[in-house]
């Protein structure tokens, strides 16, 4: 916030934007431990929601987090069934 009113004090234009943070296919393998090939069939599966940029899928940060958990629970109780 210092520097933004600094920048105001000096006579200077200042923009706020705010935007929901997304991520690609790869981050969300990443973070979830997985390929990207089968994020990307999540995705068209209906699954995981995403949204298209050009070519590009991009997955809101939110969705992201609520797929990584799910995934983990069914790997959870799949493991445990084992057992």
């Amino acid at each position: 916030m210092d520097f933004i009113k600094e920048r105001l004090n000096a006579g200077d234009q200042v923009m706020i934007s705010a935007t929901e943070p997304f991520m690609s296919p790869n981050e969300v393998a990443g973070l979830i431990g997985v390929s990207r090939p089968y994020i990307v069939k999540k995705i068209e599966n209906g699954e995981i929601s995403a949204v298209k940029r050009g070519n590009r899928h991009r997955i809101r940060f939110d969705e992201a987090q609520r797929f990584a958990e799910q995934y983990r629970n069914d790997l959870a109780s799949t493991l445990g069934q084992d057992f």
